[in-house]
């Protein structure tokens, strides 16, 4: 995620994403900030409803030339 202000690591979040696959958006309850670096966030869900992970696997399936560690990695649950 990139981000205009700093945004510190502990932060939560409740994300509304826009994908191009749909108008309705997908949305993430609750993830919390990891690290942040020059507008740059890395983001831990938390909080997902079962529908928005499946959207998110087959977009990221569709969307990242077929490297199965990334999508796995970016849509695994949490742990």
């Amino acid at each position: 995620m990139e981000s205009e202000e700093p945004i510190r690591p502990g932060t939560p979040l409740f994300l509304s994403l826009s994908l191009p696959d749909s108008d309705e958006p997908l949305e993430i309850e609750l993830a919390t900030v990891r690290w942040s670096q020059e507008g740059s966030v890395g983001l831990k869900t938390i909080i997902m409803g079962l529908d928005s992970r499946e959207r998110l696997q087959s977009f990221l399936e569709e969307n990242l030339c077929g490297d199965e560690t990334q999508v796995a990695s970016a849509a695994e649950e949490p742990a």
